[in-house]
Parts: C-alpha cells; sequence; structure tokens
C-alpha cells in the first residue's frame, strides 16, 4: 500500500490567505448598498463568510479522501450525466436578464456551468488516466474535445 502524503501545507494556507482577501473585497464593493438595503453595512459579508466557512470545511473533508477514489467510472459519469443534464435544462427555464444561465429550484438557484467545471477535471484526469499508454495518439484522444466544440462554438456564437 502507498504512503500517505501530508496535506500540502503551502497550498492550503494559500486558498485561506485568498478567501479572507476575497471576504475583504466582498466587504469592501458591497458595504454601503447592503447598508442601504439591509440596514447593516456587514449582511452580505456575513452572507460570504458563512459560505466560506462550509466550503473550508467542504475542502477540509474532501482532503482526507483518497484522490484515487475520484477517478472510478461509477462517480465520473454519473457526474458528468447529471452535469450535462442540467446544463441542458437551463435552456427550458426562464430567461433571466436576457440569458439562460440560472436553474431555479424553489428557494435554490445554481448555474450548472460552476458545477461543470470540477466535473470537467474529474473526467479530463479520469480519461487521460485510462488513455496513459497512448497518450502521444491526438487522433485517438481528442474524442471528447471534438464531442464539445461544436456545441461551444454554437453557444460562443449565440452570445454574441
Amino acid at each position: 500500500m502507498a504512503k500517505r502524503v501530508g496535506v500540502d501545507k503551502v497550498m492550503f494556507c494559500t486558498t485561506l490567505i485568498l478567501v479572507v482577501i476575497g471576504l475583504v473585497m466582498v466587504f469592501s464593493a458591497s458595504a454601503m448598498t447592503s447598508n442601504a438595503q439591509f440596514g447593516s453595512p456587514y449582511s452580505s459579508l456575513v452572507k460570504q463568510a458563512i459560505w466560506a466557512v462550509l466550503g473550508l470545511a467542504a475542502m477540509t473533508v474532501l482532503m482526507q479522501v483518497d484522490y484515487r477514489k475520484y477517478n472510478h467510472p461509477r462517480l465520473v459519469f454519473p457526474l458528468v450525466a447529471i452535469t450535462s443534464l442540467a446544463l441542458l435544462a437551463v435552456f427550458v427555464m426562464p430567461a433571466s436578464h436576457g440569458a439562460h444561465r440560472w436553474l431555479k429550484l424553489g428557494p435554490l438557484s445554481l448555474q450548472p456551468s460552476e458545477m461543470a467545471k470540477p466535473v470537467l477535471v474529474l473526467f479530463l484526469a479520469w480519461f487521460l488516466q485510462n488513455k496513459l499508454q497512448m497518450i502521444n495518439d491526438w487522433r485517438r484522444n481528442s474524442h471528447p474535445g471534438r464531442i464539445a466544440e461544436p456545441a461551444l462554438h454554437r453557444l460562443n456564437h449565440e452570445r454574441a
């Protein structure tokens, strides 16, 4: 069994610093508006701080899981399917400010493109790990890109 490597302390500290800088910037940009709308300059900061703490807690929990468990088709393919359906479902939702980017499910709303970023990383990591022996053969490895390229090209032309 492979030796478990410890946490990358530099990366962890950098993440914490970036979260704190982000919270300071949110407060700086929204204090006046929050004070006018909600009666407190700290309301947006508190909301963002709650999400930051939840994100850091999730990061801490996920750091304890062996990363090789994320590289399994039973995890990767359902995530790709759910994300693809969410990206398509956006187009049947009503437009908000002239754009179809949000899924509204009752009081919750989410942007599937944000969900797609880590899922794409997981998929590409799985794809490259399983195709490592033929990584130099671009004809066989470019299939996922060839599937996604026409859709992305069409979306870019629709936004312009």
